[in-house]
């Protein structure tokens, strides 16, 4: 059993906040973590998104906002072997 976190933001040492679009996998049995190198374009980097799991393999990550306001696209990350790949991004 694993659970996946998908961007989120953080502050540097002078208090700006930065967005990130990392994907990271904590496996719980193990107690480790994991930074997942994502396939292929990923989407910009964001907070206040949705991520939700659909079917056993894929995360479909929707909204969220960044520095430059709020985002309403939609994509599709696809694990394989511990990998992910970005699938598909759906722009508005």
């Amino acid at each position: 059993m694993n659970i996946v976190t998908i961007g989120g933001t953080g502050r540097d040492s002078t208090g700006n906040i930065t967005y990130f679009n990392d994907v990271v996998c904590f496996n719980l049995p193990n107690k480790t973590v994991e930074r997942i190198e994502v396939e292929g374009d990923a989407w910009t980097a964001r907070k206040g998104h949705t991520a939700c799991l659909y079917g056993r393999n894929e995360i479909v990550i929707f909204g969220g906002s960044d520095s430059e306001g709020v985002k309403k696209d939609i994509g599709i990350l696809a694990f394989s072997d511990g990998d992910g790949m970005l699938r598909e991004v759906f722009q508005e």
